[in-house]
């Protein structure tokens, strides 16, 4: 499937148009700023990293700061924010800036490898892309949606290593060639709670095969 966020808006609210009336009517519903408030004045993060990375994370949907939740994104934030959703091939964004969550779920393998290897290796999907502090939309299917699940199946036929931390019974309805692999190349984290790759998180050499599949990647350090 092609890249529908390369038409990503580049002034809020950042929908998609073929996203938009299913975002206006799950709001229409939700106080502004409430937990299931979706937040268009935030980018969308339905997939972070390159698209070819030997380590995929399937995630639930992406949340944000709510001590700046009223603050405007500032113009260089947005030019790239919206490039790195167009650059299919672009290294994990908020790996290679050092987000302070992502650093922490990742911290084991930055310490071994670098946080330059870890975002050229990894590849992060969310199940809903819309950000809001808390999830309640399962119910939703967007027609941007197909583009994560798209990329799910390429993983699966490429043999890539999936690891699912939150959202499993969503992603095998959606995805369902995903149950065929578990326990082989799609790995459970432990911990729904607390996302971390991490030997106690990633249990039965799950962690050992995620630090094999970074260093099996090539690198473009920065």
């Amino acid at each position: 499937m092609l890249n529908p966020w390369a038409a990503i808006p580049a002034a809020p609210p950042f929908v998609l148009p073929m996203d938009s009336a299913y975002i206006a009517a799950a709001n229409a519903a939700c106080e502004p700023y409430a937990p299931g408030w979706l937040h268009t004045g935030r980018m969308p993060e339905p997939r972070s990293g390159r698209r070819d990375a030997p380590v995929l994370v399937l995630q639930i949907n992406p949340s944000y700061d709510p001590t700046t939740m009223r603050e405007a994104l500032s113009a260089t934030a947005v030019a790239e924010q919206r490039a790195a959703l167009a650059d299919e091939y672009a290294p994990h964004a908020c790996l290679a800036r050092g987000d302070p969550w992502w650093l922490r779920a990742f911290a084991q393998p930055v310490a071994q490898f670098g946080r330059a290897r870890v975002a050229q290796a990894v590849c992060s999907l969310e199940y809903f892309p819309y950000p809001s502090r808390r999830f309640s939309h399962a119910h939703w299917r967007l027609r941007s949606q197909d583009y994560q699940f798209s990329l799910v199946c390429d993983a699966l036929a490429r043999g890539a290593l999936i690891v699912v931390t939150r959202g499993l019974s969503l992603w095998l309805g959606a995805v369902p060639e995903l149950a065929v692999e578990l326990g082989r190349t799609v790995l459970l984290s432990r911990n729904p709670q607390r996302v971390s790759i991490s030997p106690g998180n990633l249990p039965g050499g799950g962690y050992e095969r995620v630090l094999a599949a970074i260093e099996s990647a090539g690198t473009h350090a920065s």
